[in-house]
């Protein structure tokens, strides 16, 4: 289970925030729920990952994923952007006459992958 997205999501609302990504107002839940997130799940440096303060020392920045158990190493991934990819699709989605399928070309869409080694005991 791989839940960097939804960290990302709530980091600039917390004290995690790095101050150099402009964070926003501090919302106690989203803190919180941050905070039970790095407790909860294991985090692997990578730096393509998100950047945050380690919670028990402030001082001290992180950029990584998220991930549930450990699976094995990350030997290959990408965090790309693919906002004209998805306007593409979106494009021949309308033209099949499914007009609920619309996304401006200028949309922060990604497509994230990620291959695992395997971890023997898993």
């Amino acid at each position: 289970m791989e839940i960097t997205s939804r960290f990302v999501k709530l980091v600039r609302y917390t004290t995690l925030c790095p101050p150099d990504l402009n964070p926003l107002r501090i919302n106690a839940e989203k803190d919180t729920e941050a905070k039970l997130l790095l407790e909860k799940f294991h985090f692997q440096p990578n730096t393509d990952g998100t950047s945050f303060l380690d919670p028990a020392c402030q001082l001290e920045r992180k950029q990584g994923v998220l991930n549930g158990g450990y699976l094995g190493d990350v030997v290959a991934l990408d965090f790309s952007n693919k906002a004209e990819l998805l306007y593409l699709y979106d494009q021949k989605l309308q033209a099949l006459l499914l007009p609920h399928f619309s996304t401006p070309p200028s949309c922060k869409t990604r497509s994230d992958w990620c291959i695992l080694s395997c971890n023997s005991h898993r």
